[in-house]
């Protein structure tokens, strides 16, 4: 397992503690946000859905200006979010004052995170 995988898994963890700061701190910081095929990684978790997570914790976590300058100057992330344009676009709606479309794109998030294994609600 790479140190790449390791640290993704790590800042994952922090999720799972509640530690969203740290989360994403670590997920900004990283290199390189890649999940390479075939990887132990992959088969827990998806490129699009370490996008997802990337955006949520870093919303949840970080103020607007974070955002601006360590979030969308992380050449990491921004190569990631790229991948994924969908998620992207919450970053840009929410810092470009698109509320109502952010709010459209939170309703779904909600949904999606209902039977997320990371996010949603245990038993």
């Amino acid at each position: 397992m790479t140190t790449t995988m390791l640290n993704i898994m790590d800042a994952i963890g922090s999720v799972m503690t509640g530690d969203f700061y740290r989360s994403a701190r670590m997920l900004t910081s990283m290199p390189s946000l890649t999940i390479s095929a075939g990887s132990d990684l992959a088969n827990m978790l998806t490129s699009e859905e370490l996008a997802f997570y990337t955006v949520l914790i870093c919303l949840y976590s970080m103020t607007r200006n974070d955002i601006k300058t360590k979030v969308l100057k992380s050449s990491s992330v921004l190569s990631l979010l790229d991948m994924q344009p969908e998620t992207s676009e919450i970053f840009e709606n929410y810092l470009n004052g698109h509320f109502e479309k952010f709010q459209s794109q939170l309703n779904v998030i909600e949904k999606k995170l209902k039977f997320d294994q990371f996010f949603g609600e245990h038993e």
